[in-house]
């Protein structure tokens, strides 16, 4: 599994523990707005996380809007895909999240497709630049803001890997995620160590 699928579960599992209506109304929302589409039809989102699809559900069904999660082989893998498609239950989605915004966004889509196919080549990049240069603003304050969890792993990494210090290592800022990790690798090493003892005592036979 890769660093980012575990990344992936690790933020879904957290949305899970979420308590507050306001949180889990806005881990909702925001899994729509990455959703395959979200629209007048309703909402489908696919993803090659089980988890991801089942967390869905899950904060969709506690915002009072059920979805159903459907498993699709494709050629590359299964996909995973949580839709609401009931008529009952898209009204009941429209009214949680409104529509005015996707009216909107659909408007200024719309113009800047005029705009940009009438516009000089030259300025049209200018702006894609400009653009894509103000994306940057919120992921540096995003990295800004994680250097301080970053420093802390890669102290522990290097405490443990060069300075040989005999410390658990830190695989996550959660203290419920680190205890389960703590817990798993524990268990690991039991099995490991009684593996080795069976080896042993074959051998000796």
């Amino acid at each position: 599994m890769s660093f980012a699928s575990q990344a992936r579960e690790e933020i879904a599992q957290h949305s899970l523990q979420l308590q507050k209506d306001c949180c889990v109304r806005a881990a909702a929302y925001g899994i729509a707005c990455f959703a395959k589409y979200f629209d007048a039809p309703g909402l489908v989102l696919q993803t090659e996380q089980e988890l991801t699809a089942r967390v869905a559900e899950q904060l969709f069904a506690r915002c009072g809007v059920q979805g159903t999660v459907l498993e699709k082989p494709r050629p590359s893998g299964v996909v995973y895909e949580f839709g609401i498609r009931e008529p009952e239950q898209v009204c009941r989605l429209h009214e949680l999240f409104g529509t005015t915004g996707s009216r909107i966004y659909k408007v200024v889509f719309v113009g800047m497709t005029v705009v940009g196919s009438t516009m000089k080549l030259g300025l049209a990049w200018d702006l894609s630049d400009t653009f894509n240069g103000l994306m940057m603003i919120p992921n540096l304050l995003a990295v800004l803001a994680l250097s301080g969890t970053v420093v802390q792993i890669t102290k522990n990494y290097l405490d443990r890997k060069v300075n040989g210090k005999d410390i658990p290592p830190m695989w996550s800022v959660f203290a419920e995620y680190q205890k389960a990790e703590e817990a798993e690798a524990a268990e690991e090493a039991k099995q490991a160590r009684e593996a080795e003892a069976l080896a042993e005592q074959a051998g000796n036979k």
